[in-house]
């Protein structure tokens, strides 16, 4: 996919783990080299969103720091697919160590007809992304694991200037196409893609997984 660029944010601050994630070790790859490694097949370029380039050594990744410090994963988001070499992205936060290279090439296909392409794994019921007020957390939307053209580059900085951080606020600002739970076990049956680790009873069972035991 030579139109395709891939996103990592890797600027976390880490807090629960107490040390950075980032270049925390599974498998013999840093979580930031799983990123790239699962990216680096379908995206013709890859950008770090990072305020500390010197950490990673990674000399033909393009690094950029956040356009609009202090507002998070948006922010993020925003800085990311603004330095993007393609008008299409794919999006992840580099505390997701077991990426579906397959998984993400599927999402960034249907961006032939949306703006953004966003795993949702709620269940039947749940409320929707433009439910007022909601967050992606509460309805189970994956927006650090999903694809984006730059069309969205405008209803983001409108938002991130209105001081709304939440990562699914300019969703209804654009042309959304939701994946369902049951699509996306065709591919990642387990949903190990979706996996992100925040506190070391999480990284206990990441390498649980990484070891082929049970999730």
């Amino acid at each position: 996919m030579s139109d395709l660029t891939g996103i990592i944010l890797a600027g976390g601050q880490s807090r629960r783990m107490a040390r950075d994630k980032s270049l925390m070790t599974l498998g013999g790859r840093t979580l930031v080299q799983r990123a790239v490694d699962a990216l680096t097949p379908i995206c013709a370029d890859i950008v770090l969103v990072t305020n500390t380039p010197d950490k990673y050594d990674f000399p033909d990744l393009l690094k950029v720091p956040d356009a609009f410090p202090g507002t998070g994963s948006l922010g993020g988001l925003y800085s990311g697919l603004s330095a993007a070499g393609a008008e299409r992205a794919i999006a992840v936060a580099c505390d997701m160590p077991f990426l579906h290279t397959a998984l993400l090439a599927y999402l960034a296909e249907l961006l032939a007809d949306a703006d953004a392409v966003v795993p949702n794994l709620s269940e039947s019921g749940a409320p929707g992304a433009h439910a007022p007020g909601a967050k992606a957390k509460q309805i189970d939307f994956h927006p650090l694991h999903a694809a984006y053209r730059r069309e969205c580059l405008a209803p983001i900085e409108a938002q991130l200037r209105a001081g709304d951080l939440r990562m699914i606020g300019f969703l209804s600002h654009v042309r959304l196409r939701t994946v369902e739970r049951a699509d996306i076990q065709r591919l990642d049956p387990q949903l190990h893609s979706f996996f992100n680790v925040n506190t070391p009873e999480e990284w206990a069972i990441a390498e649980q997984i990484a070891a082929g035991g049970a999730a």
